[in-house]
């Protein structure tokens, strides 16, 4: 998960065009931090969170030898 710049080209778009996706609904840890910001007169309004799924480079492989992938 990140929190970066709606609006700046290099930021919320360009990690929108490698697969991540706007936070709606904020866990609490993450609207804490908010929160945080906001007490010290940080301007959140142009900021969002953002996350990407992550998967393991195996996890396919395994699923396709019909075996589960490694427990790391």
């Amino acid at each position: 998960m990140l929190s970066t710049f709606r609006d700046i080209p290099w930021n919320a778009p360009w990690y929108s065009r490698i697969g991540f996706e706007v936070i709606e609904v904020l866990p609490a840890a993450l609207d804490d931090i908010r929160r945080e910001n906001l007490a010290r007169g940080l301007d959140e309004s142009r900021r969002v969170f953002m996350r990407r799924e992550v998967k393991h480079p195996l996890a396919g492989r395994a699923d396709q030898a019909g075996q589960s992938p490694p427990d790391w």
